[in-house]
């Protein structure tokens, strides 16, 4: 179950770490940074927990106005490869 949760949440956490960061380095308030951003404070509440998974609408916004670039990799599961070495 926490695998689950925290696989699910990875989007969200990496977005919180970006915007959170970004609010240190550039002395921003919450408040600031929504202006910045063109959205509204709550929204920007709501994001730096890192539980709730943003829409591809404000991860557009965060990465045009503040010049921050968001990859998303979407391919197969691959099987975990098996590795052995020699004692």
């Amino acid at each position: 179950m926490f695998r689950a949760e925290w696989e699910r949440t990875a989007l969200a956490r990496a977005v919180a770490i970006a915007i959170v960061r970004y609010r240190g380095e550039h002395s921003l308030s919450q408040r600031g940074l929504a202006q910045l951003v063109g959205i509204s404070q709550p929204q920007i509440a709501r994001l730096e927990p890192g539980e709730c998974n943003p829409r591809m609408e404000t991860l557009m916004r965060l990465s045009s106005r503040l010049g921050l670039e968001f990859k998303i990799d979407i391919r197969p599961e691959v099987e975990p490869e098996l590795v052995v070495s020699a004692a």
